[in-house]
């Protein structure tokens, strides 16, 4: 599944004339703040099959778009999972952004960029490497969970060196447009279900 649980006061949303709403937004705590896990669990799990899913205006009554969503999915692998997305969360050190993998074999929970838990029934020598790598810091703040200015745009910064790297060496980029409209997709299946009364939407 893929949570993320985060705040913005009005203020954020007062700041610019196209904040929440659905012309230029596109869509509120999904679509703005949830659309990165959402992309990174469709890249671990798979694509989905089908989706059932229900928003609301939580705290935010003056956007036209969601500050809360909830959906339940079924992989076409057949796995299920759960969307939480929302932007009417305050917490004094942000909540993490989670993607959380979790079977019969194993759990493994990636809270923001490091593994809360990497727990399986065999261990692989690699195991080790990856705990240390990823340790988490018990007082590190949520990435932007509070405050949109916290968040690095480290990310986006190889992304976009990724792209003018490959138009210049003639090759398809690391993560193309097909790849990021799996998540669009995914998403809008997500706002046709609650407006359905979460009926769920087949993609």
């Amino acid at each position: 599944g893929a949570s993320v649980r985060w705040w913005r006061d009005p203020e954020y949303y007062a700041s610019s004339n196209w904040k929440g709403t659905w012309r230029w937004d596109g869509g509120g705590a999904l679509k703005n703040q949830g659309i990165h896990a959402i992309d990174l669990l469709l890249h671990l799990a798979g694509p989905v099959k089908r989706v059932s899913a229900t928003t609301t205006r939580v705290t935010h009554n003056n956007i036209e778009v969601e500050d809360t969503a909830v959906a339940t999915l079924e992989f076409a692998r057949g796995a299920r999972g759960i969307i939480e997305g929302s932007t009417a969360c305050w917490s004094e050190s942000g909540n993490p952004a989670e993607i959380y993998i979790n079977g019969n074999q194993g759990s493994a929970i990636l809270s923001d960029d490091k593994f809360r838990q990497w727990s399986f029934r065999e261990t692989r020598p690699e195991d080790a490497d990856i705990l240390e790598k990823h340790h988490i810091d018990p007082h590190a703040k949520g990435m932007g969970a509070n405050d949109p200015s916290a968040i690095d745009a480290n990310g986006h910064r190889e992304n976009f060196q990724d792209v003018v790297n490959a138009i210049q060496e003639n090759r398809r980029p690391s993560v193309d447009g097909y790849e990021a409209r799996k998540a669009v997709a995914l998403i809008a299946a997500i706002y046709e279900s609650a407006k359905q009364d979460g009926q769920p939407i087949t993609l």
